[in-house]
Parts: structure tokens; sequence; C-alpha cells
């Protein structure tokens, strides 16, 4: 995987550098302005945290189109299917809560109400019409995060049924793949314990999860494309993208990176961008680099 060129910085990025650190005056040739975190990926648009705001640029790279102005911090930013609407998670009013804007800018929509601090926002329904997040609200342990969907319209959010977890994405064809406790693990590295991450897949939409694959790692953030599954997973020491067919067989590494954690990958059918150490990547399953 290449980094993608960067996005021009903000004067607010400018000025903290120029003010605070010491390193703008080294004679560091690779060294670029701003830390980028949380990409999301549709067509030729990406998105990204930087500045503690959402910024939107071209994938190609050029300047960067600051989306939002927030009180609080943006996080998980998703791009709705069809293109037309970003989702993220909000501290507007406090809690974290769901948030939608129009994806070429405009007011925000605040979605849900939980009055918890736990709500995140995973992904959307294929059909664009629901943002998918996960909450402790309804659940009987604070720890087991129940995921629900609410339309981009307003509305009661709905439980999906598929129990607790921390992501959920569908197949092409239908189908669903369930990940649990998927913590960062960026912040737990090599933990293996009994809240390592797990994959389960529902591969006919029947109702009925098995676990995917028998693996002595943290295995966060399913993707489905193709017929294959990819995660981040660390049993090589270092968190990189791995995939496996749909029976959790014929395992694959797909990345070689060996001094940073990947984190936060996002797939938009044919393509995974992710944060490495404050830069964003692109991998082109096409190319397989």
């Amino acid at each position: 995987p290449l980094p993608l060129p960067l996005p021009l910085p903000s004067i607010n990025v400018i000025l903290f550098f120029i003010l605070g650190l010491k390193h703008i005056l080294t004679e560091d040739k690779d060294m670029s302005i701003g830390y980028f975190q949380e990409p999301a990926l549709r067509g030729n648009t990406l998105v990204f945290l930087s500045d503690d705001d959402l910024w939107r640029c071209s994938i190609e790279g050029g300047r960067a189109e600051r989306l939002t102005s927030s009180k609080g911090v943006p996080k998980s930013p998703r791009i709705s299917p069809d293109g037309q609407w970003l989702a993220f998670t909000g501290t507007e009013e406090g809690m974290s809560e769901v948030y939608v804007m129009p994806m070429e800018g405009g007011p925000l929509k605040r979605l849900t109400y939980t009055g918890l601090p736990g709500a995140r926002v995973i992904g959307w329904t294929p059909d664009s019409e629901s943002v998918l997040f996960v909450t402790q609200a309804a659940s009987a342990f604070r720890s087991w995060a129940i995921i629900h969907k609410v339309c981009v319209h307003g509305g009661q959010p709905e439980n999906m049924n598929v129990g607790w977890g921390s992501s959920l994405v569908f197949g092409p064809s239908g189908g669903k793949v369930l990940g649990r406790f998927g913590r960062d693990p960026a912040q737990w590295k090599r933990y293996r314990g009994g809240r390592c991450g797990e994959i389960w897949i529902d591969k006919d939409d029947s109702g009925n999860f098995k676990k995917l694959l028998e693996l002595e790692s943290n295995m966060v953030w399913p993707m489905w494309i193709g017929d294959r599954i990819y995660f981040e997973g660390d049993h090589d020491g270092i968190g990189n993208i791995y995939s496996s067919n749909l029976d959790g067989k014929k395992l694959k590494r797909h990345t070689q990176h060996e001094d940073f954690y990947i984190r936060s990958p996002q797939a938009d059918g044919n393509r995974i961008v992710y944060q490495l150490d404050g830069r964003i990547f692109l991998l082109d399953l096409e190319a397989d680099k």
C-alpha cells in the first residue's frame, strides 16, 4: 500500500507547528505537517479527521475542504453507499450521538438521543437509508454494546437483532459479518485474553452466525469484499490486513507493516483505506499493494 498524497493543512495546524514543534525546523525531507486519522472512502472522495474536525478531499490529494467546525471532536466518519451522506459520532451536546450531514456540506442533523457516552457510528445499511451504530442503551451490561440502525431522515432507532457486537457489514449478495470485542488493537497490543476480537459470519442471511476463524489473534474491523472477508489481525506481532474465504480458510496477509499497527481500516468495495503513523494509506486489492 502507498501513502496517499497529503491534503493541504489548515491554518490552525500550520500555526500550531510553527509555534510549538521544534522538528518543523529539521531537515527531514519526508516530514509532513498534520496528523490524519479515521479515513473513510467512497469512490474518489476521501474523508478524514484532523485538527479536531472532518475534512474532505480527492483520493488523488490536493486541497482539503473542512466539513465540520464542531464544539466537540467528530469521530468514526462513514460515507453512505450512494455517496450522498456522511454519518459520524459527534459530541456537540455532550454525550456521543449519531449525526449526519450532506456529503457536499451543510447543516448537521442529530439522529439519536441515547444519553449514554458509548454510542458510535459503525456503518450504513446497503440501501443508504439507515446508519448503523452501537450503544449500551437497552443492554443488560455496560460493556456489551448492541447494534442498532436509525433512519437518515429521523425516527426511533431499531435493534438489528444480531446480539451484542462492535461492527456489522453486509455481503454483496446478502449475508452479514459481525465483529465482537472490537477494541482498537493499537491500544491493546498483542492481547490474548477473553475479550480478543472475534469475527462471526452469516453467509446466507439465515440469522445463524458461526465463528469465521479460530486464530490466536485480536481480529477487528471485518470487511466483506467479493468472496473474501478482510480484517485486521496481530497474530504475527503487528496489526496488519489479512483475509480469508467465507469458510475461514486460505488465510492471506496483504500488508507488511512492521513498526506501527494499522488503525481504522474501511473499504468501499474494492479498496481499503487506513491510518498508520498519522498518515493515510490506500490498499488496492486488485493490485494487492
